[in-house]
């Protein structure tokens, strides 16, 4: 049987495990740099479908600079996973970083092209990093866009 992470040593703040997080996220990169399987760090397995989960519980819970991290490991791995580049564009909206959430939503964009479903999320996410550097009518441009994917 498998063990799953506890999201909780990963995203808490305080203590031993805010030390602990940046050697898990590094090992967890180095892992799959070198590999195309799941990482193995500390004796856990991590696949990518779970590292993106972190991603996105990072974010959730206040870490979009873990988030980062953990997309740009899932991005050494793979750099068309349109997923990582959607996560990460949503990070660094959250952290301010409008030019790396613009080009991460066009990577995605660029990326889907097969996908509808895909490509609708990538045209959302332009359209948020848009709106949030405040350029109202480009974001209004890439909402149409999405409009005529979905």
């Amino acid at each position: 049987m498998r063990r799953t992470l506890p999201a909780y040593p990963l995203f808490c703040a305080a203590g031993r495990s805010s030390r602990i997080r940046p050697l898990f996220v590094g090992l967890i990169a180095l892992s799959l740099a070198f590999g195309d399987g799941p990482a193995k760090a500390e004796g856990r397995v991590v696949s990518p479908g779970e590292m993106r989960n972190l991603a996105v519980k990072g974010i959730d819970t206040g870490y979009p600079d873990t988030a980062m991290e953990l997309t740009s490991a899932l991005l050494l791995r793979d750099s068309r996973d349109v997923q990582a580049w959607l996560i990460r564009s949503r990070a660094a909206r959250n952290l301010g970083q409008y030019d790396v959430a613009r080009q991460s939503a066009q990577l995605a964009w660029e990326y889907s092209s097969d996908d509808p479903i895909a490509r609708h999320a990538a045209a959302m996410a332009m359209a948020q990093a848009l709106s949030s550097e405040g350029k109202r009518t480009m974001a209004q441009l890439w909402l149409r866009r999405a409009a005529q994917v979905a």
